[in-house]
Formats: C-alpha cells, sequence, structure tokens
C-alpha cells in the first residue's frame, strides 16, 4: 500500500514539475487575461476600466489584439524586448498569425514603445509609428493616459487599420525625402494634375502673346537704334580719373537642410526577431 501511494506521489511531482516546465519555456500558450496591465499605477481604477474595455471591445471587433502595459523598469535589454516578450509570452495576438500591437510605457526610463505582429507589421509603418507617438506624447507629457491609451493610441492604431484595408497605407510619399515604393498616387489624381497643368500653360501664353502684341503697337513712335548717339548730350561727361577700390566681400552661408524625422527607414517597416523568435515591426523607443 506505500509503495502504492508512494508512486502517486511521485507521479504527481513529475506531473507538477512538468506543467510548471511548459509554463516557463511556452507560455505564448496561455492567454493573456486583460489587454491592459498597468503595473506603474498611472490609471485610477475608474479610468483603468473605461481604458481596459475600451481597447478590449475594439481587440474583439477587429480581430486584432490592442495592448498596453506599463511598468516602472524591466529585467530585458531595453523596452523593445520587454514589449516584445510581454506581447508573445502572455498568449496576445489573433489567429495564426498573432495579429496585433502593443504599447509598453516605462515610467523609470521615461521611455515608450509600441511593437508590432502578424498583420500588424504591415498596417503599422514606421512612419504610422511616428505618427502615433504623435498622437499620444502630448497627453503623456501632460498626465493623461487614459487620454492617450484611448484617443491617441488605440483610435490612431484604428486609423491606421482603416486605411490599410482600404489599400492605402500609411507610409512615406514621394517626394518627402525618400521614396516609398509602397506609395502610389492614384491614376485619377495624376490624370487630372497633367491636365490642370497643360491648361494653365496653354492659357498663360495666349494671354501672354496678345498683352505683347497689344503693348508692340502702341509704340508706334518707337525705332531700332544702332548707336547711342542720340541718347547721350555730346561733352556732358568728362573723365578726370580713374581708380579701382576694393570695398567688401559678402558671404553668404547656408545650412544643409535636414532630413526629415522620419524618413530615415526609406518608407515600409523595420522588422526584429524577439527572443521567442517571432517576427515584430515597430520597436523605435521615444522618451519623454
Amino acid at each position: 500500500m506505500k509503495k502504492i501511494k508512494m508512486k502517486a506521489n511521485l507521479i504527481s511531482a513529475f506531473l507538477i514539475i512538468l506543467l510548471t516546465s511548459a509554463m516557463m519555456f511556452a507560455p505564448a500558450a496561455f492567454a493573456a487575461e486583460t489587454n491592459l496591465v498597468d503595473d506603474a499605477g498611472l490609471l485610477s481604477e475608474a479610468d483603468f476600466e473605461y481604458v481596459k474595455n475600451y481597447i478590449e471591445d475594439i481587440s474583439e471587433s477587429r480581430q486584432f489584439d490592442i495592448v498596453v502595459v506599463t511598468t516602472e523598469g524591466y529585467s530585458q535589454s531595453d523596452i523593445t524586448a520587454f514589449a516584445d516578450d510581454f506581447f508573445d509570452y502572455n498568449g496576445y495576438g489573433y489567429g495564426e498569425g498573432r495579429d496585433g500591437v502593443i504599447f509598453a510605457i516605462d515610467m523609470l526610463g521615461r521611455q515608450f514603445v509600441l511593437t508590432t505582429s502578424g498583420s500588424g507589421i504591415d498596417a503599422i509603418t514606421d512612419y504610422g509609428e511616428e505618427y502615433i507617438y504623435d498622437q499620444l506624447e502630448g497627453d503623456i507629457r501632460a498626465g493623461d493616459y487614459r487620454s492617450a491609451f484611448t484617443t491617441g493610441f488605440a483610435d490612431s492604431v484604428v486609423y491606421l487599420l482603416n486605411e490599410y484595408e482600404a489599400g492605402n497605407v500609411y507610409d512615406i510619399p514621394a517626394g518627402d525625402g525618400d521614396y516609398d515604393p509602397g506609395y502610389t498616387e492614384p491614376e485619377e489624381t495624376k490624370a487630372n494634375m497633367a491636365t490642370l497643368i497643360g491648361t494653365s500653360l496653354i492659357f498663360g501664353l495666349i494671354v501672354g502673346l496678345f498683352s505683347s502684341l497689344r503693348h508692340k503697337s502702341a509704340l508706334k513712335t518707337v525705332r531700332k537704334q544702332y548707336q547711342a548717339n542720340n541718347y547721350a548730350r555730346q561733352g556732358s561727361l568728362v573723365l578726370t580719373a580713374e581708380k579701382d577700390r576694393y570695398l567688401y566681400t559678402n558671404v553668404v552661408v547656408r545650412p544643409k537642410p535636414e532630413k526629415p524625422k522620419n524618413s530615415g527607414s526609406g518608407g515600409g517597416t523595420t522588422v526584429h526577431t524577439s527572443s521567442s523568435g517571432r517576427s515584430h515591426g515597430g520597436g523605435h523607443a521615444r522618451g519623454f
């Protein structure tokens, strides 16, 4: 009887160790309980519930996880690695591609970052990442985290998703420093612009020609002169001395124009690999 009980205890201990190991090394298999984790305590109880419901409703309706995590320090090498690991190892992301985006803010290092996964990599380009940062940075600096996480972050993500689904990826257009091969100007717009330019040129030539002919016909007393004798009074100009004098040198210095803040990537999305081996976009942290 004791042998049976001992064997049962050994089996139970083995199962517990196996389950613990599975949780440690494959935590992505377990679904996260909430899309908002406020470890830094930035939100009041009421604001926490509001933001949580706000981003989870959008996530469910769009089948695209929108995640927010706040912290006061982390164990990873940088905040980008922290955001990647938090997304991967907490089971976020819809579908096989694990579609979603996470926004992480560290109050200790005074930095925030977003990283994307699945379809989010294509929908939120590096330029789109900067766009989101611009929308929420003001609220973060003002301490309005409820607005930063909802209007600034979640609503901006929805806007970029809508643009992506409509075939208009939010990216650097041609002429803004670097050419983005994913950006195409609508053919209708090109045709309208060419027609407008051509019409303007023709109209300008007609008006200019008519004006020149009208002024020419009014100058009936003017005749072509081959010498300047008729315009000078004889003996009125006498040169008594001639001297060259150096006055000054005028040097104009113009600074070299700086490249736009967002143009370094040349358009598209910069992709990196997390510790779990998954691909993520974004990851360009900004201080505040």
